[in-house]
C-alpha cells in the first residue's frame, strides 16, 4: 500500500509544479504581447531586450535555464513584428 501512495504523491506533486510552470509561461506571455504592442520593455533604462527582461521574469532557474527532468530546454521568447516595423499600436 505504501508505494502506491508515494506514486500518487508524487504524481500529484508534479502536476502541481507542472500547472505551475503552465501558469506562469501563460502570465509572461500575455505581459510580453502587452509590452510589444506598446512597443516598451517592463524595465525601459534596462539595456536589455524585452526577450531577456520577459525571461527574467521566469520565477525559476529550471524555467530560464533547463537541464532538469522536468523542463529539458530553456523557455524561448519570440516576438516578431508585421512587415518588420516595431511601431506603436
Amino acid at each position: 500500500m505504501l508505494p502506491l501512495l508515494v506514486l500518487l504523491l508524487f504524481s500529484m506533486i508534479h502536476f502541481g509544479k507542472m500547472f505551475n510552470y503552465w501558469n506562469t509561461a501563460t502570465h509572461v506571455t500575455a505581459e510580453g504581447a502587452r509590452y510589444a504592442a506598446v512597443n516598451s520593455k517592463p524595465f525601459p533604462g534596462d539595456a536589455a531586450t524585452l526577450q531577456a527582461q520577459l525571461l527574467a521574469q521566469a520565477p525559476t532557474t529550471e524555467l530560464r535555464s533547463g537541464g532538469s527532468d522536468a523542463v529539458l530546454t530553456p523557455a524561448q521568447v519570440c516576438i516578431d513584428f508585421p512587415n518588420g516595423t516595431a511601431t506603436r499600436g
